[in-house]
């Protein structure tokens, strides 16, 4: 059980404090806390905060609001976490990283992008890469894709990822008559994405 191997963890490592993943693991830092004294922080990261703000469930929003330290991962995130009660003070904001050795600029390498799009697609391309989730907002720019073409020309949508959101994003590309300007990759082993970027004209992060 959890509780078991805390207990066998704790003498051997001796912490002196404890990082807690998300607010709905919070539980762990509030016992850990009372049972042994240990201070402990929390990430927070947006989706799991909002849910907090409207559950039932009491427990996420006391450990945050007992959490030594909440790292959020914006400033949008980190207002969520003080409309919770959480001082200000112990909240603090800390942007996600990235490895700049690997997503760095690169030149684009044209049988890649005539692999993902075909030798026909000449214009710019957009790029999305995510999970393909309602939340994550491909609609929109697929729903935006209209307007791009009347303005632009021949733009080409490359999405990144795989969901069940992928039959409804088809299904809106056809309805709005903007199908074949939509590409659906799928999943992409991580070592290619630097070349994906590369490879297109603009990132949407709807």
């Amino acid at each position: 059980s959890l509780g078991m191997a805390l207990l066998e963890i704790l003498p051997r490592e001796r912490p002196n404090i404890v990082q807690i993943s998300t607010a709905y693991d919070g539980y762990i830092g509030l016992w850990l806390r009372k049972r042994f004294g240990l201070p402990y922080l929390v990430y927070a990261h947006g989706n799991e905060i909002l849910d907090a703000g409207q559950s039932e469930w009491e427990r996420p929003r006391q450990s945050l609001r007992q959490a030594s330290r909440v790292l959020a991962v914006s400033r949008y995130t980190a207002k969520l976490v003080e409309k919770l009660g959480v001082a200000a003070e112990r909240v603090e904001v800390l942007h996600p990283g990235c490895d700049v050795h690997t997503f760095r600029p690169l030149k684009p390498r044209s049988e890649l992008r005539n692999r993902l799009l075909g030798t026909a697609r000449r214009g710019p391309v957009i790029l999305s890469v995510g999970n393909l989730v309602a939340r994550k907002g491909q609609d929109m720019v697929i729903r935006a894709l209209p307007q791009l073409l009347a303005r632009v020309g021949d733009v080409q949508y490359l999405i990144v990822g795989d969901g069940p959101y992928r039959a409804e994003l088809e299904r809106l590309a056809t309805e709005l008559g903007v199908r074949e300007h939509l590409t659906l990759a799928g999943r992409v082993p991580n070592d290619q994405l630097p070349d994906i970027y590369a490879a297109c004209d603009g990132v949407a992060l709807p």
